[in-house]
């Protein structure tokens, strides 16, 4: 005669493992010039909708409000399929600061030739002919 499932056994079981931290197993795809190492694992089942896993784990695990590149973030999100190359991280780091540089260069340029308006000096409000200062009737009295 077979034997049921222990119901006990079954709550003691999920509650361990409810406990103790979950060891993610995936490969390590890439990492980035920060440090940041990237990891995905594959989907449960090939005919399933469900994607596979993809996360990071950054260098300093207290800086949460770390910026990573926005080819990873774009593999991160599923919105490309494959992860970025050193290649192509370098081609665009270049790319940002070529466009920081002429961005800085207009701006100076642009400073010299804003003259600063008098902050100190009080306008009047506009007063126009066909509008009336007291609307209505005048006052009859």
């Amino acid at each position: 005669m077979a034997q049921g499932r222990s119901i006990y056994k079954q709550i003691l079981t999920n509650f361990i493992e409810s406990i103790t931290p979950r060891k993610l197993s995936g490969t390590l795809v890439g990492k980035d010039h920060n440090g940041t190492m990237y990891y995905e694992s594959p989907a449960k089942t090939s005919g399933s909708l469900r994607k596979s896993a993809r996360w990071f784990v950054p260098v300093k695990k207290e800086d949460f409000d770390q910026e990573l590149p926005p080819e990873w973030v774009a593999w991160l999100r599923h919105r490309r399929r494959y992860p970025p190359t050193e290649e192509e991280i370098q081609i665009n780091l270049i790319k940002a600061k070529e466009v920081l540089k002429k961005s800085s260069a207009l701006d100076s340029n642009k400073q010299e030739k804003v003259e600063q308006p008098e902050l100190n000096r009080k306008s009047s409000f506009p007063t126009y002919k066909e509008y009336e200062i007291n609307p209505g009737p005048p006052d009859r009295k």
